[in-house]
């Protein structure tokens, strides 16, 4: 149960996010631009890092359309498996969109439909 609401907590987070210029945003993208949030998602860092909310900036920047998000959204739900059980994920999520200072048009959440996501 907490690996999935670590997975959806960063889908949710992402779910804005991150856009290919020439197709459909791609697992690999998605991870790549919130490789350095890891950490603090995990609870192994006090604070978060600028180049984690650099990524999460450039990810919420580069979200064009409504297909980009669910699939950024699909990509952190199947990496719940990833995130050990035990981690707070919501409640690191919040602060790092709070210390970031991005805001998203949602509720993160597990129970967040990404087929929804518009």
């Amino acid at each position: 149960m907490a690996k999935l609401q670590s997975v959806a907590l960063l889908a949710c987070m992402v779910v804005l996010l991150h856009v290919h210029a020439g197709g459909a945003i791609t697992c690999s993208e998605v991870q790549n631009d919130l490789m350095p949030c890891i950490t603090y998602i995990m609870g192994g860092a006090s604070g978060v890092t600028p180049s984690c909310c650099d990524g999460v900036r450039n990810l919420k920047n580069a979200a064009a359309t409504a297909d980009d998000r669910r699939a950024a959204c699909q990509c952190l739900k199947s990496a719940a498996g990833s995130i050990p059980a035990g981690a707070d994920v919501g409640t690191a999520a919040k602060n790092l969109l709070r210390q970031c200072n991005v805001k998203l048009p949602y509720r993160i959440s597990v129970s967040t439909n990404c087929d929804k996501i518009n």
